[in-house]
């Protein structure tokens, strides 16, 4: 490769290489080519991107809202939008589904029995006679004009005054830690009132739990051949009102009547 040299006072300095024309092409060839070549890198890259944002828009739902998150793990990323229209409708679903529950267990009368039940399927679905935890309690119904269900009698069987403190105190404590357990007042389940005081008033409720749609009272009665048992009446305050004024005006029926010439 030539080299550039000059004579200065009777000394010759050689100093930079001097490229001939061909040399000069190749290397401006060169510098091109590594030109081109960092040019197309780049911009291939730029389009990966583009080609990876687009891929992942398609398969990821759009998030929008205040409270939008993403959480991403090794292998997946996980979209949570608590504004979106699906999680809206599937909110909506489950309100209306617990809505429905809640209105049913407000009809519920006792295990499988609801307020307004036919009679004939209330005996197919309730038996006569139950153990409830230690002792047995036998049912009996209030049923409208039209044979609905609007409430359930429990009662123990009869003792005589003499175990009255011992095995009607039992019964009727079983049947109330029971009732408390799911509604509370276990306060409610303690010694029986004097054996005078529940023959003087024939019927005496120690314990009630009054909710939205069902009553529930718990007491003692007593029997004229000098017996004793646990009571409990469970009952829908609207139907029991409105079945005792048809039952009222039907018994009676003639004065009433008679009461309109008045």
């Amino acid at each position: 490769m030539p080299v550039l040299c000059e004579y200065d006072d009777g000394h010759i300095n050689c100093g930079q290489i001097v490229l001939n024309y061909e040399d000069q092409k190749a290397a401006m060839i060169s510098f091109l080519r590594s030109f081109c070549i960092l040019i197309c890198t780049l911009s291939l890259t730029q389009l990966a991107c583009k080609l990876d944002r687009a891929g992942h828009t398609d398969n990821t739902p759009e998030v929008t809202g205040p409270f939008s998150k993403i959480i991403e793990n090794d292998d997946t990323t996980v979209t949570i939008s608590p504004t979106s229209n699906s999680d809206n409708i599937e909110i909506d679903s489950i309100d209306k589904m617990e809505k429905s529950v809640e209105e049913q267990s407000s009809n519920l009368a006792y295990g499988k029995l609801w307020f307004g039940m036919k009679a004939g399927e209330v005996k197919r679905k309730n038996a006569s006679r139950q153990k409830l935890a230690t002792y047995h309690y036998n049912f009996s119904y209030g049923y409208n004009r039209n044979k609905e269900l609007y409430a359930v009698y429990l009662h123990s069987d009869f003792v005589k005054a003499v175990v009255y403190e011992t095995e009607l105190q039992s019964r009727y404590t079983n049947l109330c830690r029971i009732i408390a357990e799911k509604y509370g007042k276990k306060s409610n389940c303690g010694a029986l009132p004097s054996i005078f005081d529940v023959m003087n008033n024939h019927t005496m409720y120690l314990a009630k739990w009054h909710l939205q749609n069902k009553n529930i009272d718990l007491g003692i009665q007593y029997d004229a051949l000098n017996a004793y048992r646990v009571v409990c009446n469970i009952s829908q305050p609207q139907l029991e009102k409105a079945a005792k004024k048809e039952k009222y005006n039907q018994v009676n029926k003639k004065w009433i009547d008679a009461s309109d010439n008045f």
